[in-house]
């Protein structure tokens, strides 16, 4: 039996879903949420999301995988509370009807610093294709 996973700092409460993937489990290390299954057929689509059943706010951690464990960096620095869902070849994915993309990663600012109105340089991956699409709200250095 496939499990969705709800995961909150010190929580955890597992949800029943038909399908191949089994023994979906969660821990921590250190800031990170590491998902460890058993069963199903790779390769796995692992998705995240702060909506329990996958309308909104969903973000792709892996498709194509061929792991049983994935590691989620940094999840346990968020506020929100993220819902898992690790689907094998033939099942359906949680997020069918507002897929996943997967979470842009930043790797440099450049300048690395600025005031209001300068233009700083994001470099990463996972961006959006279309420039407009990717919005900054705010960095900050503490």
């Amino acid at each position: 039996m496939k499990k969705v996973i709800f995961f909150a700092i010190m929580l955890f409460t597992i949800l029943f879903r038909e399908g191949n993937a089994t023994d979906l489990q969660v821990s921590k290390n250190l800031s990170n949420v590491i998902l460890s299954w058993t069963g199903g057929s790779v390769p796995y689509y692992v998705v995240r999301s702060t909506s329990p059943l996958f309308y909104y706010n969903n973000a792709l951690l892996a498709d194509n995988y061929f792991n049983t464990q994935i590691i989620d960096l940094g999840a346990l620095t968020a506020t929100d509370n993220f819902y898992y869902d690790v689907s094998g070849v033939g099942e359906t994915p949680a997020d069918e009807s507002n897929p996943a993309r997967l979470v842009p990663l930043i790797t440099s600012l450049s300048p690395d610093y600025g005031k209001p109105g300068d233009t700083i340089i994001v470099n990463g991956n996972n961006f959006a294709a279309i420039d407009y699409d990717n919005i900054v709200l705010g960095l900050a250095k503490k």
